[in-house]
């Protein structure tokens, strides 16, 4: 009962949820004493989750040693969580990637020449290999043990949701024991919650469980991974994949010899790209372009992700969807002539909210952030492929600072997650075509490009997924039913419209807010009134609201009060029949949008003129009038 899931989200304690988690390598700070202050910047930045990969090498330097203190200490990490108010997704391994040393594999067991790590004999080709598997799961007694006693359904003041298995694993290349074992294990150990892998694409592995013994486990979610734009080569060659080809290849003494250490090298000499790491003179910085990030991966890689989750079938069709790894940046390999200074202007300021938005169009309620803050790999944590620093590019750089990204991501992370149970957690997409047969409620646009998809709730409540991918700042207009207001994005920002959302307190109820301008960050209630959290752009900002068919009485008023944070103020105030103020709101001809008489009976508009930008509290409250 604490914790189910249906078609599209997770329910906690009788409530959908929009899950908005990030990634946090504890490892890559290993002090644990400011664990607690960056989970408290995951919080405020709008998230409810994290998750965790455990590293099994940081935690067994010998083998035979486990050690679960100080800086590895994982019971202190998850009962951070608790008190912080954030859910766990517990990510144990036994191979996490995450550019680290042997992909979390301790060094002891890596070095063993009779056991076969992840069952690989040579490269792609597997044989299975019992001593490995043994070895994991001897990692696994010590670390579920752990896990179990913070879960949410053996505890309610618990964190863990989730547990995942394994990583990346494509399950045409895999034994299917190789998870099989690992979840049965997990159960046995204790573990409750929901067990899924997170697919490196969306491959559809481990979606249904079928007579091949390749196919033998199916997780109860599915899990899967989502990278889709890259910086440019920057002509400095990535040394990264030459050094693990020759190490896979031919071993570690090759390796050495094809980069003339310990040895005299290819035809004698070093090869010349290893020059390439040492720059004579003055140092080579190329700027990437602005912006550089191409609108159109979005629409090739998502636009109809809901579309390839129902092909998948499985638990990707009948299961909420978990984006377990959202991408937020990108890593810098050693060698390239681009800092992460040069990636974060590369990815920008729009591009994680935008990803978010066109995410929750198609359906999607759960996400994993890769990875809000990167850290630092000291000693020799990292792998190969990356350097010392493990910025990302993030929400959070590695310094402490949250980005104008982080912020603006904010907005929209607050904004789904205080209308999960208003309905943005449980939507059905309606196509134009349809919601006129259906008589559902379908929003419409100027600029036909900009909105993505409309989704219904339960009722005619519903929400407009806009994205402005034109090239340039856009002025449009969006009609509900007869109502117009205005609206405004800049070159690739998105935004999500609420529409014909009930009013939920005592003294609002049986109204509807039907549209606003505004673009909402988020909603809840203070003294039984309706607060609504707003941020104003210069201009005329609009509300229209009405009553449902049982409260058409005319002696109401609506009142709504606001303020910001500067102090300033006041009060509008409308009553039925009252058209509310006309004014020059739009910058498209209403002609151009097909208006429909409003269903409900009366409404009222109320309009405000903003002198500048800035986040304004709108307090929404319903009586009637006074009479002296």
């Amino acid at each position: 009962e604490i914790l189910r899931w249906s078609r599209r989200a997770i329910w906690i304690d009788g409530k959908p949820i929009f899950l908005v988690s990030g990634e946090f390598q504890y490892w890559r700070v290993p002090d644990h004493s400011r664990w607690r202050s960056i989970l408290a910047q995951y919080r405020a930045a709008g998230m409810n989750c994290v998750r965790f990969y455990f590293h099994w090498g940081y935690h067994s330097p010998q083998e035979g040693t486990y050690i679960f203190e100080g800086n590895r200490d994982m019971d202190y990490l998850l009962t951070l969580c608790e008190e912080l108010g954030l859910f766990v997704v517990a990510a144990p391994g036994p191979y996490i990637c995450a550019e680290t040393q042997g992909g979390g594999f301790p060094t002891w067991l890596v070095a063993k020449p009779e056991v076969r790590i992840r069952h690989l004999y040579f490269h792609a080709i597997k044989r299975w290999d019992e001593k490995f598997m043994q070895h994991c799961l001897e990692w696994w007694k010590r670390i579920c043990e752990i896990i179990a006693r913070h879960e949410i359904v053996a505890d309610r003041r618990g964190c863990v949701i989730a547990f995942q298995v394994e990583n990346e694993l494509w399950q045409k290349f895999a034994f299917a024991d190789e998870v099989g074992r690992l979840a049965q294990s997990a159960r046995e150990l204790g573990i409750r919650t929901p067990i899924y892998h997170n697919d490196e694409m969306a491959h559809g592995s481990w979606t249904s469980e079928a007579s091949d013994k390749n196919q033998s486990f199916c997780g109860d979610l599915y899990g899967v991974d989502l990278y889709f734009t890259f910086p440019p080569r920057d002509g400095s060659q990535d040394q990264s994949a030459i050094v693990i080809a020759a190490f896979t290849c031919g071993g570690l003494s090759t390796c050495l010899e094809c980069f003339g250490i310990g040895g005299t090298g290819v035809n004698g000499r070093d090869l010349p790209c290893l020059n390439s790491c040492y720059h004579k003179g003055e140092a080579l910085h190329l700027k990437p372009e602005p912006l550089g990030w191409k609108p159109q991966n979005f629409s090739r890689s998502l636009d109809r992700y809901e579309k390839r989750m129902m092909q998948i079938g499985g638990t990707a069709a009948s299961r909420p969807i978990f984006v377990a790894e959202a991408q937020v940046g990108w890593i810098n390999q050693w060698a390239r002539t681009r800092g992460y200074d040069d990636f974060y202007r590369f990815f920008g300021d729009h591009f994680c909210a935008t990803l978010t938005t066109t995410l929750a169009s198609q359906g999607v309620t759960a996400i994993n952030f890769y990875i809000p803050y990167g850290g630092t790999s000291y000693g020799t944590s990292g792998d190969s492929e990356v350097y010392t620093s493990y910025d990302y590019s993030g929400f959070i750089r590695e310094y402490g600072k949250l980005s104008k990204r982080g912020r603006r991501t904010r907005f929209l992370l607050l904004f789904c997650r205080s209308f999960a149970t208003l309905g943005v957690a449980e939507t059905e997409a309606v196509e134009p075509s349809r919601s006129t047969k259906s008589g559902k409620a379908y929003v419409e646009c100027s600029i036909p490009d900009i909105l993505i998809k409309t989704r219904i709730s339960t009722g005619d409540s519903g929400f407009a997924y806009l994205r402005n991918f034109t090239g340039a700042d856009a002025h449009f207009s969006l009609a509900l039913d007869g109502a117009v207001v205005s609206g405004h994005l800049t070159n690739r920002d998105s935004v999500i419209v609420p529409f014909n959302i009930p009013l939920r307190n005592s003294k609002s109820t049986g109204f509807v807010m039907n549209i606003c301008s505004p673009r909402v960050i988020s909603r809840g209630t203070y003294l039984d009134c309706e607060i609504w959290i707003c941020s104003m752009e210069e201009g005329r900002q609009r509300f229209i609201l009405s009553p449902t068919l049982a409260s058409s009485d005319p002696t109401w008023t609506v009142s709504v009060a606001w303020a910001n944070f500067d102090g300033a103020g006041g009060i509008l105030e409308a009553h039925p029949g009252d058209e509310g103020e006309v004014a020059p709101l739009l910058s498209a001809p209403l002609e151009e949008l097909p208006r429909r008489p409003t269903p409900s009976g009366p409404s009222v508009s109320l309009s405000a003129f903003s002198r500048d930008n800035g986040i304004v509290g709108i307090a929404i409250e319903v009586s009637e009038p006074c009479v002296f």
